[in-house]
Order: structure tokens, then C-alpha cells, then sequence
């Protein structure tokens, strides 16, 4: 990946082997290597990040520092099929994570059944 903006001297790739952003000076060929994690967590925390989910099941993050832009929107049935993909299942006890998986979604759907009876009567 490598970023520049239209002007600018600075020109940024991610080295994603050696998980470092190489920032390089091009009038000067000075280059910088700084840790991947640092830049990370300061973008992320300087664009608010907020996830939430949709009433017609959609999975959305957004950037509050900038308007609530919308920078990722999936809907949760897809979400659920990448979080059950044969490499995620591989890293820990099966019938435990599946387990917990339906346990959770069968929360999920008796909170929204309730909220629906709820409107309905009242």
C-alpha cells in the first residue's frame, strides 16, 4: 500500500512483513520506519470509531470525527459466515465456539422478539 497526498513531499507503503509504515522524504530520500501497531492505534483513536447495528441487520462502522462517515457496512449474516470460515475454527475447540455462537445469536433473537411483542402491544 503506499499513500501520498496530491503535493505533499511525504510518501507512505506498509512493509506488512516487517509490520512497519515507511514514510519517506522524497526530495531528500530520508526515510522513516515507524511500528505499524503505534500508527494504528493513534488513527483509530483519533477517528472515533463507532460500530453499530442496523434494525435491518447490517453491521456498520463509522468515523465519528469525520461527520459519522461510514467506512465499512456488512450485513450480519455475512459477518457470521467470516467468523465461522475453517481457518477461524482451526484456532480453538469447535463445539465450544459453535456453542457459544448460538448461545449468543439465540440471545440476540429472543431480545428482538421481545422488543417486537412489546411494540405490538403497547
Amino acid at each position: 500500500m503506499t499513500s501520498s497526498a496530491a503535493g505533499s513531499p511525504w510518501e507512505v507503503e506498509l512493509d506488512e512483513e516487517a509490520d512497519v509504515y515507511l514514510a519517506t522524504l522524497r526530495s531528500h530520500n530520508f526515510e522513516v520506519q515507524l511500528a505499524r501497531r503505534r500508527v494504528d492505534d493513534a488513527v483509530f483513536a483519533a477517528a472515533g470509531l463507532n460500530l453499530q447495528l442496523t434494525p435491518e441487520g447490517c453491521v456498520v462502522v463509522r468515523a465519528e470525527n469525520s461527520g459519522m462517515r461510514t467506512l465499512a457496512r456488512i450485513k450480519l449474516g455475512a459477518l457470521i459466515a467470516k467468523a465461522i470460515t475453517d481457518d477461524a475454527l482451526e484456532q480453538g475447540d469447535l463445539a465450544a465456539m459453535v456453542a457459544q455462537l448460538q448461545a449468543e445469536l439465540t440471545r440476540a433473537l429472543e431480545t428482538v422478539g421481545q422488543v417486537h411483542a412489546a411494540r405490538r402491544r403497547g
